[in-house]
């Protein structure tokens, strides 16, 4: 289920060169989805938005690597930005 993917995530990375604490956060994670079978992601209605604003830049590392980054916030009133300019959060 969903609420299991970031600690697969974070696990999948440490697993070439694992260590007694991968080992042991391994542990958790089956814990948790021995104690928790049915767990689910709950969604209520309500007025509240998200909003985001994200960038990314292309080749900006060494080693063809690329940034990436966001920002994102829950509001129930729009903020009004003007269009076509930078934005800086």
């Amino acid at each position: 289920d969903s609420t299991m993917l970031p600690a697969i995530g974070t696990l999948a990375t440490q697993q070439p060169a694992p260590t007694a604490h991968t080992m042991e956060r391994i542990i958790q994670l089956l814990n948790y989805c021995a104690s928790n079978p049915h767990a689910v992601v709950r969604y209520h209605a309500s007025e509240m938005t998200l909003h985001a604003q994200n960038d990314a830049s292309y080749l900006s590392e060494t080693k063809a690597r690329s940034r990436a980054a966001g920002f994102f916030y829950l509001s129930t009133k729009p903020k009004k930005q003007p269009k076509h300019q930078p934005q800086m959060t």
